[in-house]
């Protein structure tokens, strides 16, 4: 009878056990799925919040493309292409975002990957006196690979500033004029001040 007592109370035991086991599995699934959906929710979030920063940054050029009265303005950032052996970095430029008038070909999936190197004479204005202008693309004295591949754009006139986000230069903002020559007969400071504003909202988003 004893026995049978003991047997009892280890049987007891045992489903008390077995219970405490399922409550805490049970608690530990809860909070998984819990983590799991505020991971997801993370993520989630993360997309929103870049797809209108995206949506924001196509905005603020639409905006710009009409106060500055041209035929397409776009978004260049400068950023890494690898390394070579000794691990030193090979520098490039991708145009990133681009805005055109009814008519004016887009050319942003031609502008991706380029070696800064190639590009020195656009380049080191924009970090020596932050500007390049050429007022007629086709006349000007401008280095023949970039000369081609303004042309090849329909490119009559260009104008370019920097952008820079902590005083460090991130890459650039252009704006071109396929239609005509525009800056020919034309004081073009009041489009350097344009160019300027749209430079100071898009800075921000560029982080």
């Amino acid at each position: 009878m004893e026995f049978l007592l003991v047997l009892k109370s280890m049987f007891d035991g045992a489903d008390k056990l077995l219970f405490k086991i399922g409550i805490i599995t049970s608690i530990v699934f809860l909070g998984y799925k819990i983590v799991e959906k505020f991971k997801k929710n993370i993520i989630r979030l993360k997309f929103i919040n870049s797809f209108n920063r995206e949506l924001h940054i196509n905005c603020i050029l639409k905006e710009y493309k009409d106060k500055l009265v041209c035929d397409r303005v776009g978004i260049f950032q400068f950023h890494n292409g690898g390394h070579n052996i000794n691990g030193v970095s090979f520098l490039k430029m991708s145009c990133t975002h681009e805005i055109v008038r009814y008519g004016i070909s887009k050319e942003i999936d031609k502008l991706k990957n380029m070696y800064i190197n190639e590009y020195m004479d656009w380049c080191m204005p924009l970090l020596k006196v932050n500007e390049v202008i050429y007022k007629d693309v086709d006349k000007e004295a401008i280095d023949p690979q970039v000369k081609e591949i303004l042309q090849n754009m329909g490119n009559k006139s260009v104008i370019a500033v920097p952008l820079t986000t902590e005083g460090q230069v991130i890459g650039f903002t252009v704006a071109s004029y396929c239609r005509g020559t525009h800056f020919a007969h034309e004081d073009f400071s009041k489009t350097f001040r344009t160019m300027y504003q749209l430079v100071g909202l898009l800075q921000d988003k560029l982080k």
